[in-house]
């Protein structure tokens, strides 16, 4: 058994990551960060993401892709029947959790949950059909944002506003994961050079920092302060995006932290999260 590789499929970082554009949606739309969020809520959203990017992992793994060389899953070290169990049972969880807030729930984690989907299953996979691979991560980001905005009782003309800098940040998001695939689908993004394309990946992370402070967004504000030397790295050490990657997805879920520091639920899985990451870092140098 592969201790580490099971610390790292069960961290929750990943749907963090995700489950962060829900929070800051609800946050932004309500003003008032856990009143009336039930932790079903949460935990439903939470389970239901963690399925589906298992899911897609489990698609990477039988095309013996290696997009996630670091991942897990895709190196088989976690038999697969464990990995399928637990996806099935996380699907499951996450349902009976919607059912037990309301019916229209159910249909808004659903909805939520159909972009990701769309990367593996034909005749709509969105792998190989160029820039839509990138909007998938864009339309995941605004419905996640949506159903947290309107769950808060905001009003839709200001969601709409305030969720260009979540799309923008989405967008660059699914850029970087683009990047570091070994066979990377065709984009527009395909023409440039490694080093054009972090160029182009700058300009757009400063737009993301203004629109941000236009729109006193400070989470996504800040998160293009903190990115903007590890992209600035990467322009003279190629492939050191991962680097970035891994920072984007600790940075969104502890910078979101200081909106929701008295919901118990949050702060207690981002603790959990934090903790498998740095186990399984230290653990990773004695594997064989």
């Amino acid at each position: 058994m592969k201790i580490a590789d099971y610390i790292k499929a069960f961290s929750p970082l990943w749907s963090l990551f995700f489950v962060s554009f829900f929070l800051l949606g609800y946050f932004r739309g309500s003003g008032n960060a856990a009143a009336g969020l039930s932790p079903r809520i949460f935990l439903s959203l939470l389970f239901g993401l963690s399925a589906v990017l298992l899911i897609i992992q489990l698609h990477y793994c039988e095309l013996g892709h290696k997009l996630s060389s670091y991942s897990p899953v895709v190196r088989f070290c976690i038999p697969l029947r464990n990995i399928v169990a637990l996806t099935l049972a996380l699907l499951v969880i996450s349902i009976v959790l919607a059912a037990t807030v309301k019916l229209p729930f159910v249909i808004g984690v659903i909805v939520v949950l159909t972009p990701f989907l769309f990367f593996i299953f034909s005749p709509v996979s969105l792998r190989r059909r160029g820039l839509w691979y990138n909007l998938a991560f864009l339309l995941a980001a605004f419905l996640l944002f949506s159903l947290g905005w309107i769950l808060s009782g905001g009003s839709f003309p200001s969601m709409l506003l305030h969720s260009i800098p979540y799309l923008l940040f989405a967008f660059f998001f699914s850029v970087i994961i683009w990047h570091l695939e070994e066979k990377p689908p065709e984009t527009i993004f395909s023409r440039f050079s490694h080093r054009e394309l972090i160029l182009l990946l700058i300009l757009g992370l400063a737009l993301i920092g203004i629109v941000s402070c236009l729109l006193h967004e400070q989470v996504i504000f800040l998160l293009s302060i903190f990115l903007f030397p590890f992209l600035l790295w990467s322009v003279f050490a190629p492939r050191r995006e991962i680097l970035l990657l891994n920072v984007m997805l600790f940075l969104m879920p502890v910078f979101t932290a200081f909106y929701f520091i008295d919901y118990i639920w949050y702060v207690f899985l981002l603790v959990v999260s934090c903790v498998f990451r740095l186990v399984y870092i230290l653990l990773l140098p004695k594997r064989g």
